[in-house]
């Protein structure tokens, strides 16, 4: 019982470390405010490098562009992954990410 115990815990500690990606935290900007009841409202924008750590492509879904980003997926960035040229398109969906956050 106790080697199956044992045995059970190796296969979940093997795939935990195995299939963890990697990150990097290169922003973070957390914003505080107090309301006059007392509550708080926190708001937090963290910028992970993934794509970059894991060796994966980045597209970002836009905030209040949901719907552009998605549309624009499939009818551009999906021809441009396949046509391994998406380099370029992947940095200026960067950029447009980052202005997007702020």
């Amino acid at each position: 019982m106790k080697k199956n115990i044992l045995r059970i815990f190796l296969f979940f500690l093997i795939s935990i470390v195995s299939f963890a990606a990697s990150f990097n935290i290169s922003e973070l900007d957390v914003e505080a405010k107090l309301q006059k009841d007392g509550s708080m409202l926190v708001s937090e924008a963290v910028t992970y490098d993934i794509d970059e750590i894991n060796g994966v492509y980045f597209y970002p879904i836009l905030v209040k562009h949901e719907t552009e980003s998605w549309n624009e997926l499939v009818d551009i960035a999906l021809d441009k992954f396949i046509g391994l040229d998406y380099a370029d398109y992947e940095t200026q969906k960067k950029r447009e990410f980052e202005e997007n956050l702020k």
